[in-house]
This record gives C-alpha cells, sequence and structure tokens, in this order.
C-alpha cells in the first residue's frame, strides 16, 4: 500500500514542479521530453518524490531511444531515491542486458523478481538471461519452480521444454512439448520445438507431422 501511494503521490506532485519543462517532461516525447526532464531538475524545490518521478520518465524515454548508457544512469537514479518499483529494477536490468553487462542485468532481474515473486513476465526475463550466460540449472530450477505452481502454462511448458532440449534431456523436453502443443495449439514455436524433440528421439514420422503444424500455424 506504501508503494502505491508513493506513486499515486508521484503521479499528482509532478504537475506542481514549474513551467514549461514539466510540461515537456511528462506530456511531450523524444528529444523534447528529455531535454524538459533534464530541465525539470534543475529546479531546488523538487521532493525525492518529485525527483524519482521524473528520473523515472526520463529513463524510459532513454530507453525508448535505445540511449541504454542514460537510461542505467535514470533508473539507478530513480532507485536511490528509495521509491523505486519492480519494474524500475526490471527496466535497469533489461537497459544493462542490452549493454551486455549481464552480471549486472542479473542482479537487477533478480531484484524485480524478488519484489515481485508472483510476476512471471520478470521470472521469463530471468530465465532467458540466464540461458544466454550459460547458468543452465539455475534457469532450468527456476523453470520447474514456476511449473509447479502453474501446471497448465503453455508459455513455460514451452520455455521448459526448450532449456531441456539445450540441455540435451530431450525425452524430459518432449513430455512438457506435448502439453505446450495441447495448451497453446497454434503457436508454430512450440510444434517447431516439439519437431526437434522427436528428431533426437528418432521419432521421425512424429517430428514431419510437428514441423508441418510448425509451418502451417506460422504461415497464419
Amino acid at each position: 500500500m506504501l508503494r502505491l501511494a508513493a506513486l499515486l503521490l508521484a503521479l499528482s506532485t509532478s504537475l506542481s514542479i514549474a513551467g514549461t519543462q514539466n510540461y515537456q517532461c511528462f506530456y511531450a516525447s523524444g528529444k523534447t521530453a528529455i531535454a524538459g526532464c533534464t530541465k525539470a531538475l534543475t529546479s531546488k524545490k523538487l521532493l525525492p518524490i518529485e525527483k524519482f518521478s521524473i528520473f523515472q520518465r526520463r529513463g524510459s524515454l532513454n530507453m525508448e531511444a535505445k540511449y541504454f548508457r542514460l537510461a542505467v544512469r535514470d533508473y539507478q537514479l530513480a532507485i536511490d531515491t528509495g521509491f523505486a518499483t519492480p519494474a524500475d529494477f526490471r527496466e535497469l536490468g533489461i537497459a544493462q542486458w542490452w549493454l551486455n553487462k549481464l552480471p549486472e542485468a542479473e542482479t537487477a532481474i533478480q531484484e524485480a523478481v524478488k519484489r515481485a515473486p508472483d510476476n512471471l513476465l520478470y521470472k521469463s526475463d530471468l530465465v532467458t538471461l540466464l540461458h544466454q550466460m550459460g547458468e543452465n540449472e539455475v534457469a532450468l530450477a527456476l523453470l520447474q519452480s514456476v511449473l509447479a505452481e502453474n501446471p497448465f502454462n503453455a508459455d513455460y511448458l514451452y520455455k521448459t521444454g526448450y532449456q531441456l532440449n539445450d540441455m540435451g534431456r530431450h525425452e524430459e523436453a518432449l513430455a512438457l512439448l506435448k502439453k505446450a502443443s495441447v495448451y497453446d495449439r497454434e503457436n508454430p514455436e512450440v510444434w517447431d520445438e516439439l519437431a526437434y524433440s522427436h528428431r533426437k528421439q528418432k521419432e521421425f514420422d512424429a517430428a514431419l507431422q510437428a514441423q508441418a503444424k510448425a509451418i502451417n500455424y506460422d504461415v497464419k
């Protein structure tokens, strides 16, 4: 509740930042908005929650513009105000990821997951990052923990099957991908990965059938 109150306060107090710069920061776009945010931050009368709101906004703008180094700076400044949300840690991690600062990205996204343990998007980001870093066992453990609580989640059935295939555990992958194909029948990626599992199990007829469905749904 305190976090929600802080965000509502940020929204309402952002309008108290005087002048055209405030309007540009929150209602313009692109470089005009970034310049407006930077100018607004020169005010000596800003409350910490107002600074947070501006840093967060400028971070978002820099992410949109693909200025990832500047986005990292802004999200870190937003976090340093003490008002950060889990989404701010996630965005910091994504920006660091784009800069190929993978350990730093992992730390930030881990913090987002810690603060919002039920958010499957953050966990999905973390799994993908861990996979890229070669931390396959950690990624698999996280996937399996999500599946234990969400056994019918087609996306995580697919992701876990993909991870298992990548680790050479094709029989286990096959079982999960078959389930994923039931719950997400028109996803070509699921059928493509299922075809791969069948091939690795030397089930070539089944692999051809799955590949045909992957092509069919991909065309759609």
